[in-house]
């Protein structure tokens, strides 16, 4: 027959090893979990580091961008929060694996404010390279597109436009960023010149011709003496309206 202290005393036995099992296992899930709070903490922080790198890129360029205040400040405050708790009690960031503040307000919070950033970013860099872009393009090119003389022009121009609007796909990380597109603007604006040297009332003659038909009384000697000197007299073609 079994003595009833041995059985008390191997449960006791029991007792200690499962208690230290469950400790350990507590020991791996905090560890697991800590492992998971500074991999999230070391991301949001390299992408804000990130953005603020870029925020500081645009405003070398003249760029000023503003934020939600509100956020930031609360996101200071929390950040603060959580560092006394920390350096109180380490233990203190994975006491509760499933902390809703700290997973759903305030890493979602950092988050947010990436997101925003990159958003802003985007959007005032669209506009530079808007500010690059010469007005009345696409109105130009259509009026000259039959003229032989400015075809060479009229490709660049076709080509360097494309590839200032491919620009647009990311906000610049770097000073070469805004070298580049500014470098494909220059040379944009110098064939854009080339054109814009054409006189106005030659171009609006063009325009008016190539979009419908334009009077002859319109034909003046000075554009017709451009359109002689550039040899494109022969494109155009008369037509005779019949009376309506």
């Amino acid at each position: 027959m079994t003595d009833d202290r041995s059985i008390v005393g191997r449960a006791d036995g029991l007792r200690v090893e499962v208690e230290k099992l469950s400790a350990l296992r507590r020991a791996a899930a905090s560890s697991t979990t800590l492992e998971t709070r500074a991999d999230q903490l070391e991301n949001a922080a390299t992408g804000l580091l990130e953005q603020a790198g870029r925020v500081q890129l645009f405003r070398a360029h003249g760029i000023r961008l503003s934020f939600n205040v509100d956020l930031q400040e609360q996101l200071l405050k929390a950040t603060r929060e959580h560092r006394s708790a920390f350096d109180a009690d380490p233990a203190s960031i994975v006491a509760d694996p499933t902390d809703s503040t700290f997973k759903y307000e305030y890493l979602r919070g950092l988050e947010s404010l990436h997101a925003s950033i990159r958003r802003r970013l985007g959007d005032e860099w669209n506009r530079y390279i808007d500010s690059l872009t010469p007005g009345g393009l696409s109105e130009l090119e259509e009026a000259l597109t039959r003229v032989p003389q400015v075809a060479g022009d009229l490709a660049a121009i076709r080509r360097l436009h494309a590839t200032l609007n491919a620009e647009r796909a990311e906000a610049p990380t770097s000073v070469a960023d805004f070298e580049r597109a500014e470098a494909v603007a220059q040379d944009l604006q110098d064939h854009w010149q080339t054109l814009q040297s054409i006189p106005e009332d030659v171009r609006e003659f063009l325009a008016a011709a190539s979009t419908g038909g334009a009077p002859l009384d319109d034909l003046t000697p000075s554009i017709r003496d451009w359109l002689e000197k550039t040899n494109s007299l022969g494109l155009l073609r008369y037509v005779l309206k019949e009376e309506a």
